[in-house]
């Protein structure tokens, strides 16, 4: 699992059983999403900059800064998630998913 998608299952919220909105299957979501038209966004100057400082928080090796970027080019929404998760995120916590506390 790449790092990229570790962020983004951390920051999954956990369904509210008790809402009956919440009860879908999983065919459900996917036949939703096949309806969906979604619009992609460009991979800007700022999310690449972003995207970048994110890794330098997380130690990306280069490799994985540069399999990261590609990624984000053919997603960037998936990019744009795990940035803005990660930017509400506090040194501390990190430093714990670091294991540096």
């Amino acid at each position: 699992m790449s790092r990229l998608s570790e962020l983004l299952k951390a920051r999954m919220p956990t369904a509210n059983l008790a809402n009956s909105a919440n009860l879908h299957t999983t065919s459900d979501v996917n036949s939703q999403d096949s309806q969906q038209v979604r619009m992609p966004l460009p991979l800007t100057a700022d999310l690449e900059q972003r995207y970048r400082a994110m890794c330098s928080r997380w130690r990306y090796s280069p490799d994985e800064v540069i399999d990261g970027l590609n990624a984000a080019r053919q997603d960037p929404a998936k990019a744009w998630l795990a940035v803005l998760a990660d930017e509400q995120r506090t040194a501390e916590e990190r430093s714990r998913w670091l294991g540096d506390g």
